[in-house]
């Protein structure tokens, strides 16, 4: 997922996409920086974290 919120960055950057768009990307990478290091750390609450990434991957495919 970072690497996607990277790309989507990235290139509403480069299309000129307004700051609000820009702003909720960056916010999602930096939740998803957050839920790598949670994970790294194998505290209780990986499986919530991959329950949530799951669900978004389905919607992210749907798009």
């Amino acid at each position: 997922m970072t690497s996607w919120y990277t790309e989507q960055i990235r290139k509403r950057q480069r299309y000129g996409e307004g700051p609000e768009v820009l702003q909720a990307l960056k916010e999602g990478l930096a939740v998803c920086a957050a839920d790598l290091e949670t994970l790294q750390e194998g505290g209780e609450e990986a499986a919530e974290i991959g329950a949530r990434y799951a669900a978004l991957a389905q919607e992210l495919e749907g798009l």
